[in-house]
């Protein structure tokens, strides 16, 4: 019997093997150390055939192996040494690729919220569940008696609106000092406080620009009363402002480009909003729901929480959700009250989710 194979390695290799039926002699002492092609054939004083199998990838290091018998009495014959080769390992030159578009920073897919008391909390809708980030109010900068509204945007930087309308930025993972960015809203515009929320550029922009809405006390919903405006977060300027029809509303936008408001009426209202216009592109009555006393929310996985009110508990709020993308596909857009009372004192006055939340419910 003889056996021949070869095997190539690093990086690709190559084993062939050919046998034949029986042993081969080219003398009547000597050994057999022909080798044969992938197509060639073996000969000798007996008779036989050769079959030569496919090339085969594998990996490791080449190693030639040859094994026979000459004599027919059983006793295998020294081969030749081991062969290694080393073919190296090709050098490729790859581009660069290019760093990724408005990356998010730590912790931004979760909805943030601020209280009356002065405190920041991050709230996990799928476990829905609170954690305490920081107490504002023994941060430099952040002594206030209240907070108004907030925001989130993907670089980690909460928002932060106090009571008398200025506009201060906090980074929620280095939580150690507010500071004012310069924020003045044009006269014209009659801005003190309003509502506020990132959206992103478009599908297939990620980079958010923050919206806000002009909060009015007073007056009713009408044609044209309300009003939506565009911050330059860089600038820290106004640069659009578009007519809604809506006195009071807060702000969430999603990482699909798209603006939803949070009426305060009488119902409630969630509204999608054009945000190159204000005008209203859908609109839903949130039966159940009490702005009154306090109104934030934020979007989550293709639905929405709101933070009104306790209806048990004055002091503290409750936590409402909506079905907005059916995902139960029973038809129907529920709205359900999902903490009545949050474990925590004072009132959510603002809630931001950044662009990076998902957009869309996770997989079943």
């Amino acid at each position: 019997m003889v056996v021949r194979r070869w095997a190539f390695a690093a990086p690709l290799l190559w084993s062939c093997a050919s046998e034949s039926g029986e042993a081969a002699s080219s003398s009547s002492t000597g050994s057999s150390d022909a080798l044969t092609s992938s197509s060639g054939s073996s000969s000798g004083s007996g008779s036989g055939s050769s079959s030569d199998t496919e090339p085969s990838a594998t990996t490791g290091h080449a190693t030639h192996v040859t094994t026979a018998d000459s004599s027919g009495s059983g006793e295998a014959s020294e081969g030749p040494p081991p062969v290694t080769f080393d073919v190296g390992t090709p050098e490729l030159d790859l581009p660069d690729l290019p760093p990724p578009l408005c990356p998010c920073a730590e912790n931004t897919e979760r909805i943030h919220v601020v209280t009356t008391t002065g405190e920041l909390w991050a709230f996990d809708p799928p476990t829905l569940e609170f954690e305490l980030v920081v107490d504002l109010i023994a941060l430099p900068g952040c002594a206030t008696p209240q907070f108004f509204s907030m925001s989130l945007d993907r670089d980690g930087l909460a928002w932060l609106q106090f009571n008398d309308g200025t506009l201060h930025t906090l980074d929620i993972n280095a939580p150690v000092a507010c500071n004012n960015p310069g924020f003045v809203p044009p006269p014209e515009l009659a801005i003190t406080n309003f509502g506020m929320g990132f959206v992103s550029e478009s599908v297939d922009n990620p980079c958010d620009s923050l919206f806000g809405h002009r909060i009015s006390f007073g007056g009713i919903d009408s044609p044209g009363v309300g009003l939506l405006f565009e911050v330059d977060t860089d600038a820290v300027d106004v640069i659009g402002s578009y007519p809604t029809d809506f006195n009071r509303a807060e702000l969430t936008g999603t990482g699909d480009a798209r603006l939803f408001a949070f009426v305060d009426s009488v119902p409630a209202k969630l509204v999608e909003l054009d945000k190159s216009s204000g005008a209203t592109l859908s609109q839903i009555d949130l039966i159940g729901i009490d702005a009154s006393t306090a109104f934030a929310f934020a979007a989550y996985g293709g639905d929405f929480y709101f933070f009104t009110g306790s209806d048990s508990n004055f002091s503290r709020s409750e936590v409402n959700h909506i079905d907005y993308d059916d995902s139960d596909d029973n038809g129907e857009q529920d709205i359900t009250e999902i903490i009545p009372e949050v474990p925590f004192d004072g009132l959510i006055s603002g809630a931001g989710v950044s662009t990076c939340a998902p957009s869309e419910p996770p997989p079943a």
